[in-house]
């Protein structure tokens, strides 16, 4: 994936994330775009300094959302890019798609909980269930969603060029 890509891809899921809120809420459940692409992003890139860049960008950009805790929205998505980006080498027998949508899915819980409990002072078992599970849910969907459309449109060639340098270097 270039960089003008990325820069659409982060662009588009910003304004979505924060201009169209109620067009792509669910019963008030609102999946955290920019995170789910991070986790896509971080998956699919080799590279670290892209993941490192990419995660510095998209935990600004989700955290200037308004209604957020940027604290805790910028250290959970400093946290899922190199948790992601770390955990792409490992249990491959699992589907690539699984492995996103599992580690969307306890980024966005973990940071749902930690969001619900800066702002309202309290946690619950019902607000834990009613608000943050849905929302992680959603985010997970979302992520495997996001995780097609890119596998099938930006890195479709990365493996064959990885491939080809591999070669290079054996040579």
């Amino acid at each position: 994936m270039g960089k003008i890509a990325a820069a659409i891809w982060v662009v588009v899921l910003y304004i979505l994330n924060s201009v169209f809120v109620q067009i792509i809420s669910v019963n008030g459940h609102m999946p955290d775009l920019l995170l789910a692409f991070l986790v896509v992003f971080s998956f699919m890139k080799r590279r670290f300094s892209a993941v490192s860049y990419m995660t510095i960008i998209c935990a600004l950009l989700n955290g200037a959302i308004t209604g957020r805790v940027f604290l805790v929205v910028a250290m959970v998505m400093g946290a899922a890019g190199m948790i992601a980006y770390n955990s792409s080498n490992y249990l491959r027998f699992i589907h690539e798609g699984v492995r996103i949508a599992g580690v969307t899915f306890c980024m966005a819980f973990i940071g749902e909980v930690f969001e619900h409990f800066f702002a309202y002072h309290t946690l619950t078992i019902s607000s834990v269930l009613s608000n943050a599970l849905p929302d992680a849910v959603y985010t997970a969907v979302v992520s495997w969603i996001i995780y097609l459309i890119v596998k099938k449109t930006s890195f479709k060639n990365e493996d064959k060029q990885l491939l080809m340098i591999e070669e290079r270097v054996g040579e």
